[in-house]
């Protein structure tokens, strides 16, 4: 499994484009993800669930 994040800040806007790797995620949101992953939920409903999660929070 290979995860990239694109980090755009000043230096991109320079032409320099940064790439985050796996292994500069700290490892326990690696292994939250390999868990749900694993489990019986889909991705979109993962998604909705962070978003309802997202919105209650902003709501209190």
């Amino acid at each position: 499994m290979n995860f990239e994040f694109c980090i755009h800040d000043k230096s991109f806007l320079m032409g320099r484009k940064y790439e985050k790797k796996e292994t500069d995620l700290p490892k326990e949101w690696v292994e939250l993800v390999k868990q749900a992953m694993e489990s019986n939920i889909t991705k979109e409903d993962f998604k909705i669930f962070l978003e309802n999660e997202k919105e209650k929070r902003k709501n209190k």
